[in-house]
């Protein structure tokens, strides 16, 4: 014989299930498997235990703040801040505003979190082979070739982190609406290292000739590495096309 829980006693279920193992909540699945093993006689549904969790989600992240005027993001005096853990504290740190670079087809693009009293620090949807962007930064810095660090934000530093973005001021509208959208939540994050510079094309870049021969360097170093990676999207050396000339800083 089977019971079915009212919705208070459910969701008192999902909350204890939560508070033990704070990383199923985005596996409504296993919360609901967790569930039965604690309640046996229990029929317990996991479209319930979804709309339980999303509301409790929605009532733990603060309401979005809609700034009377948008925040300004001065690429130019922007500078890079640490992204060591355990570095902050991110109930108590202050956000002073973010900016979203929008990314391609399929992508959220990366947010720029400037961060009070610090400099700035990158945050980015978690892809699932995020192992493979961690071990070509590794390999990148042991080749002596500059790239941004990268570490991957562990579930309740992530949680921690967008829950106090959502009432930080933006550049464009939206911004904290796609961070806490479903989509990146379910993923979770990295925390970038923030570099400082120029596309290539930039009509402000001004080089030397000896600049100039450097950066040609730093560019055949730079697609000797695309080729071990097999990266074929940043220039067209690998496969037929254009490439992406906006990535190459």
């Amino acid at each position: 014989m089977s019971i079915i829980p009212d919705d208070a006693g459910l969701r008192d279920a999902v909350e204890a299930c939560l508070a033990s193992r704070p990383e199923l909540e985005a596996d409504t699945g296993k919360i609901a498997s967790n569930i039965k093993d604690n309640h046996p006689i229990w029929k317990v549904d996991s479209v319930r235990v979804k709309k339980i969790v999303e509301i409790i989600v929605s009532e733990r992240v603060p309401p979005i703040v809609k700034p009377e005027k948008l925040f300004e993001f001065d690429f130019k005096k922007a500078q890079p801040a640490s992204i060591e853990r355990g570095k902050y504290d991110w109930h108590k740190q202050e956000i002073e505003g973010i900016h979203h670079a929008q990314g391609g087809l399929g992508s959220t693009g990366v947010f720029l979190v400037k961060l009070k009293n610090h400099g700035v620090v990158v945050l980015k949807q978690k892809v699932p082979d995020v192992a493979r962007e961690i071990f070509a930064q590794c390999l990148l810095q042991s080749l002596g070739i500059n790239a941004p660090a990268i570490r991957s934000l562990p579930f309740r530093e992530f949680k921690a982190f967008t829950e106090k973005l959502a009432p930080s001021p933006v550049t464009v509208k939206g911004t904290c609406l796609e961070i806490h959208g479903s989509r990146m939540q379910e993923t979770g994050g990295v925390l970038m290292e923030f570099v400082p510079g120029l596309e290539l094309g930039s009509p402000l870049l001004r080089l030397s000739q000896n600049e100039f021969r450097k950066v040609l360097f730093e560019v055949g170093r730079m697609v000797a590495v695309d080729v071990l990676l097999n990266n074929a999207d940043r220039t067209p050396f690998l496969r037929r096309g254009d490439g992406n000339p906006s990535l190459n800083f």
